[in-house]
């Protein structure tokens, strides 16, 4: 199955089915994220949304939306959230997708991103601790939280507090 995985932009009738997915990837421990992408979705606020499915299920789901730092001047995409279900974990599914988020990002104009995430994960694609650029967020300052340059020389020209969608917010 997983040699005919297939990573595209979503549609409006994947939203259940991304829905069902971030429930399943994200279970109990975080119920915020189904309602976040609704409410990122509904307010028109997914720069990047990207499924990725296999045999024609969609196991894999990652989204990309507008962030700003305190200081400076760059265009930033926070990553949030990526999930892939639980069946399918572990297989490289996620690292794939995140790769292609990325370059939807920078072909969006993006010239940097962040994400607060596991930092063996997303260092497999990139991301260093955001507080070596520093930038910090208001959730979390511990190594979760992670930034990459998209263009030479980004991260060089922001720093302090990084403001998410207001969506985030709603959703926390």
């Amino acid at each position: 199955m997983l040699d005919q995985l297939h990573i595209r932009d979503e549609r409006s009738e994947d939203a259940d089915a991304v829905h069902a997915l971030l429930k399943a990837a994200f279970g109990p421990d975080d119920p915020a994220v189904p309602p976040l992408v609704d409410s990122l979705r509904r307010n028109n606020r997914l720069s990047v949304a990207l499924v990725a499915e296999a045999g024609g299920v969609l196991i894999a789901f990652a989204a990309a939306s507008e962030a700003w730092a305190q200081h400076g001047e760059a265009d930033i995409a926070a990553i949030a959230p990526v999930a892939v279900v639980p069946a399918f974990q572990r297989k490289g599914i996620g690292t794939r997708l995140m790769r292609e988020v990325l370059d939807r990002c920078r072909r969006a104009g993006f010239e940097a991103a962040v994400v607060l995430g596991d930092p063996a994960f997303y260092s497999r694609v990139g991301f260093t601790p955001a507080t070596e650029a520093h930038l910090h967020c208001g959730w979390c300052d511990g190594p979760a939280f992670q930034a990459i340059a998209l263009q030479p020389g980004a991260l060089e020209r922001i720093d302090g507090l990084v403001e998410y969608d207001p969506c985030f917010d709603e959703c926390n």
